[in-house]
């Protein structure tokens, strides 16, 4: 159990850092301010996150296990691995480069929000958002059946 919960938070963190990374250096080549502001707010709940789950180990605590997960399963798995990896990158670049009409695209990811494909590095770290996702709830499904049999 303690090992699927571990992969879990581990999984989560790498979330938030390759969505800190990510939005830093979208910020760098498409000149958005928003886009250091969703850094700064992931590096910012990643520390809650951290201070959570250290606290829920080590005391115990009820409360801070609920907190610990509500905010890793909200934030990292599902704001940001399924909708801004998902949603953002793996459809975007599945639709753009399938050759989905332009019209298409531009209404589904209406600038100066989106961008479209043009920058490798930047699509394969929000791509790479959405698969750490993955990894993270299929984590948490292993962690909660291994608590649900053992106790």
């Amino acid at each position: 159990m303690m090992k699927e919960q571990k992969r879990f938070f581990l999984s989560t963190m790498y979330i938030m850092g390759m969505t800190t990374l990510h939005h830093f250096y979208g910020a760098v080549i498409y000149p958005q301010i928003f886009r250091a502001y969703v850094a700064l707010g992931a590096i910012a709940i990643g520390f809650l996150e951290y201070m959570l789950y250290r606290l829920h180990l080590k005391k115990k605590e009820k409360l801070s296990g609920v907190l610990f997960q509500l905010i890793a399963c909200i934030v990292p798995v599902l704001m940001i691995g399924f909708y801004e990896g998902g949603y953002n990158h793996v459809l975007k670049n599945i639709l753009f480069f399938s050759g989905a009409d332009r019209n298409v695209l531009t209404k589904l990811f209406p600038p100066p929000e989106y961008e479209m494909p043009d920058n490798f590095l930047f699509e394969c770290t929000g791509i790479l958002q959405f698969v750490l996702a993955v990894m993270a709830l299929i984590f948490f499904i292993r962690w909660k059946r291994s608590a649900r049999t053992a106790g």
